[in-house]
């Protein structure tokens, strides 16, 4: 029950796994192959570091929170660039609402959440910064979601409750509590070793229970953001500052886009998928590489079992939570879709989407419910459509020449079994 691959973030030759069911009660970083085997602080969480040396991988570091304690789940989320990793830990509970070098004790603010910045120094890891949102409150989950870039970093905290509709460009943000677990996103900026608040992103059609901050990404001064309870029942993107207010499609999932110049962000797009339906929950992962972005909606229900390189994704709801993922790409500033990918061997509940990530022209798709008994990799166009196996899980892999998306691989585990939930 630790849970160990509940988060994931690789940069070239380290990789950066979460387990938040880990149990010990260490309060400091092992610098080394060595971890506790204490098990009294219950699902306090642990992030093992590991380093590739040729082609031979060794744990590096087994790091846990400076203030841990039970049900902190550290390493909910996980984000790893260069030298620097920053940990998000929802269940963390202390009512500092500030940013320091040292972590909280007090448990007075119960899943307020906090993250966690470490910087590697040779092959030493050591605790940056530790990081509470400037509006800290009971049950915000601040951590759900992290993303790193250079000395940027983004953090989401889907059970913020405010009902704020602008951006603060600063270091303030609200304290009312009108609209329950609406979602914020804070985007934090790094001079010298130094942590500081540079924004507080709201939604700018705010609304309650839309989770808005489940998912981020940032590639420079882009960001993207999901809010996959958002309600509207739009099809179409709007390149501008504006998001439809209307709630007739509930939790079908939107994705904001933000752009930064100097030291301010605002919107650039609002994006809905062109098949919403309610309960596709639409920016269940987002990835964003350059001028394109990736969005998986693990509610999507369509039995398509093609890509649609363009627009036009089927509108049928046959296969039910059988997911999807949609690319868009953005051309001088406006941001169209390029292509709707569904798995080949499409099938109900795979969730198809319910991890993504994208590097240039390639795609990596999780889907945690596909049900195969295959332990092989095929490489090539076809999956596996024996649903032997429930709930074992697969990845798909998908290759772009020129616009046009095509599948290149198909792993499964090799000791793939079933509720594995592999990807």
């Amino acid at each position: 029950d630790d849970e160990f691959g509940t988060s994931v973030s690789i940069d070239q030759d380290t990789l950066a796994v979460g387990a938040i069911g880990e149990n010990s009660n260490q309060m400091t970083i092992t610098n080394g192959t060595y971890a506790i085997s204490d098990e009294s602080n219950s699902n306090s969480g642990a992030v093992y570091l590991y380093k590739r040396l040729n082609s031979t991988w060794v744990q590096e570091a087994y790091i846990k929170a400076a203030n841990n304690d039970a049900s902190d789940s550290f390493g909910y989320s996980i984000a790893l660039n260069g030298d620097t990793l920053a940990v998000g830990a929802t269940g963390e509970d202390s009512s500092q609402d500030t940013i320091g070098t040292s972590a909280s004790d007090n448990n007075s603010s119960l899943d307020s959440g906090a993250v966690y910045v470490y910087k590697r120094s040779g092959t030493n890891w050591e605790l940056e910064a530790y990081i509470k949102a400037s509006n800290s409150g009971d049950n915000d989950s601040f951590g759900s979601s992290v993303a790193l870039d250079n000395d940027t970093l983004i953090v989401g905290a889907v059970e913020e409750d405010s009902n704020l509709t602008v951006i603060n460009n600063d270091n303030t943000s609200s304290n009312n509590n009108f609209n329950s677990n609406s979602g914020a996103v804070y985007v934090y900026k790094r001079s010298g070793t130094s942590w500081t608040q540079e924004a507080y992103i709201k939604a700018s059609n705010n609304n309650q229970g839309d989770y808005f901050g489940h998912s981020v990404s940032i590639d420079g001064d882009t960001l993207a953001v999901g809010a996959i309870r958002e309600d509207s029942n739009q099809t179409t993107i709007t390149n501008a500052t504006t998001a439809s207010s209307d709630d007739n499609n509930s939790n079908s999932g939107a994705v904001y886009i933000y752009k930064r110049s100097g030291t301010s962000w605002s919107q650039q797009a609002y994006i809905k998928a062109d098949n919403n339906g309610a309960n596709d929950y639409f920016g269940s992962s987002i990835t964003l590489n350059g001028d394109t972005l990736a969005v998986g909606a693990t509610g999507e229900d369509s039995n398509q079992t093609a890509i649609t390189n363009g627009t036009s994704p089927d509108n049928n709801n046959d296969h039910s939570a059988s997911g999807a993922v949609y690319i868009f790409q953005r051309n001088a500033g406006t941001w169209t879709q390029q292509a709707y990918i569904k798995a080949s061997n499409n099938g109900a509940e795979d969730q198809f989407g319910t991890s993504i990530v994208l590097d240039r022209n390639r795609l990596v798709v999780g889907a945690i419910g596909e049900g195969s008994s295959q332990t092989t990799i095929t490489n090539g166009t076809s999956a596996s459509s024996n649903n032997s196996n429930s709930n074992a899980g697969a990845v798909y892999v998908y290759k772009r020449i020129g616009n046009k998306w095509s599948q290149e691989a198909y792993i499964k585990a090799s000791n793939s079994d079933k509720d594995d939930s592999f990807g």
